[in-house]
């Protein structure tokens, strides 16, 4: 499946949707250690900036929604 990912995702990012493309091509020596850093840096922080924009969604949205009891 990563594969196909891949290979559809190439032209645009460069195959860069896998930590372990960016690091085998890291070993293999066909990506420098700053364009690898750069790359590498988005797996570590678009998951903190995603799961912020989750917290501010359930504090804005889902809280905002009044609980309705079965009463």
């Amino acid at each position: 499946m990563i594969f196909v990912l891949v290979y559809c995702t190439a032209g645009i990012s460069g195959g860069h949707i896998n930590p372990a493309v960016t690091f085998g091509l890291f070993l293999a020596r066909k990506l420098s250690l700053t364009r690898a850093v750069f790359y590498m840096w988005i797996f570590w922080v678009g998951p903190f900036i995603g799961a912020a924009l989750a917290a501010i969604y359930h504090v804005v949205v889902i809280r905002a929604i009044p609980f309705k009891s079965s009463d």
